[in-house]
């Protein structure tokens, strides 16, 4: 408990960390609120639909909301790995880690310590977002019983798995290049263009189970079934299968955070 003390009283007294919590919070409820809106106008414009079809989407509605909610508020895992990069290059920078060796911690507490801040922000983000879907389900699903709640609720264990996926990746890219502003624009070219550029260029499916990737595979695409009354009868958009993503998230989580132990442990720091 000690070593979260230390992390929390770091980042509790830092602006940056009230900032980038505040973007990530109200980014996820703002964006999800106007979604259902957005999704009407899309399956508009891709064909002319009556307005009895609109009456079957119900994207803030019990169980659907749970996969809806974890796929759109993945794409602001962005906010706290940009907070993952600045506290754990903060240390190289400030020689803190350096001190912290001195007066007596191990490097072994030390990225325990980070290993736990990832864990207890991606705990924190999961809840919310458990919070804000019976807040917005039970709104929007009057007729709700606590079975339907429950019905989906998965997608947040995934959520959250993906979500350590992306903070600890952001981890190791931190003690890797020490330095905050290339870790985050590296990180940030990476994420958003660099597993796609990879995925071209290499054979076969072999993108697909990059880290990143890996992790994006976890929530699948929530929308097909609104979309699907745009193809002709029989047809269906093709959904992902989940038990080999699961397993590769698993293992690149487990790559992840001991590639990040070993990186520590040999490193001069």
């Amino acid at each position: 408990m000690s070593l979260l003390r230390i992390e929390f009283r770091k980042m509790l007294h830092a602006r940056s960390f009230w900032v980038l919590s505040a973007l990530y919070l109200l980014s996820m409820a703002v964006v999800f609120y106007f979604l259902q809106e957005y999704v009407i106008r899309k399956v508009q414009l891709n064909g002319d639909l009556d307005k009895m079809v609109f009456s079957h989407f119900h994207i803030y509605n019990f169980p659907d909301i749970w996969n809806n909610l974890a796929y759109v508020c993945s794409f602001f895992f962005v906010f706290p790995s940009i907070m993952v990069i600045i506290f754990t290059t903060n240390e190289f920078s400030y020689r803190t880690i350096r001190q912290h060796i001195i007066d007596g911690m191990s490097r072994d507490a030390f990225i325990l310590s980070k290993a736990m801040t990832v864990t207890i922000f991606s705990v924190v983000s999961t809840f919310f977002l458990f919070v804000l879907g019976l807040v917005i389900g039970f709104a929007n699903t009057p007729d709700a019983v606590l079975v339907d709640c429950f019905e989906g609720m998965h997608y947040l264990g995934l959520y959250l798995i993906q979500m350590l996926i992306y903070l600890m990746f952001a981890l190791a890219c931190s003690l890797l290049l020490k330095r905050s502003g290339l870790t985050i624009g590296l990180f940030l070219i990476y994420s958003w263009f660099g597993e796609r550029i990879l995925e071209a260029i290499l054979p076969g499916s072999i993108g697909k189970y990059l880290p990143l990737n890996s992790a994006d595979n976890l929530v699948p695409f929530p929308f097909t079934k609104y979309f699907e009354v745009l193809l002709e009868d029989g047809k269906t958009l093709p959904t992902p299968t989940g038990g080999v993503d699961l397993v590769v998230a698993m293992l690149w989580l487990a790559v992840l955070g001991a590639g990040a132990w070993l990186w520590v442990r040999k490193q001069d720091l």
